[in-house]
């Protein structure tokens, strides 16, 4: 290994050191590899906000049938109770984090309840849910 050597002013002589006089930040390789690095962490960024904001979306399609649910018209209920048994509807529940069964039992209970009662709860679990 090469040595560097102080003159007798102090200054040190460079015998082809490859870090002496840069900083490790400095360095080309490591440029390119923070920006590699940087790269990868936006690019992280970037899926993960697309993921949340497509759980976020997936829940607010579980909220508007919850909403339907409180319709005077039976028609619209009925459809919302039958897309509770599509691979849409378990797709929608998985993607935001909830068992599709359970989510379904809920809706179909909410559906059996009066219609007062059932727009009572639906605006409060909403209204809980805008809290989280």
């Amino acid at each position: 290994m090469v040595q560097d050597k102080k003159t007798r002013s102090g200054h040190i002589i460079d015998n082809g050191s490859p870090t002496r006089g840069t900083s490790d930040s400095e360095r080309p390789a490591d440029k390119s590899y923070q920006g590699i690095s940087s790269a990868r962490q936006a690019e992280s960024q970037i899926i993960y906000r697309a993921k949340a904001g497509v759980a976020r979306l997936n829940a607010a399609v579980l909220a508007q049938a919850a909403k339907d649910l409180c319709s005077s018209k039976q028609e619209s209920i009925d459809k919302i109770i039958e897309w509770t048994s599509t691979d849409m509807f378990r797709e929608v529940c998985g993607i935001t984090g909830f068992d599709h069964e359970e989510t379904s039992a809920k809706l179909r209970n909410i559906a059996d309840m009066p219609l007062r009662i059932r727009r009572d709860l639906v605006h409060s679990l909403i209204e809980a849910a805008r809290r989280v």
